[in-house]
């Protein structure tokens, strides 16, 4: 039996894990998840989106 490995390509990040950090604490703090990415430039598709 023959086995195909695919490679897979993982998009990188603009942002470091200190920046995810504080954009998680912006979260808990109570800002919205749509301010914070306008402020951010976090692009979700429409379905992503909390109302």
């Amino acid at each position: 039996m023959a086995f195909h490995i695919q490679e897979v390509h993982v998009k990188k990040t603009k942002y470091s894990e200190s920046q995810f950090g504080v954009i998680l604490e912006e979260a808990d703090a109570g800002m919205l998840v749509k301010d914070i990415c306008r402020k951010y430039g976090i692009f979700l598709a429409k379905s992503e989106c909390p109302t």
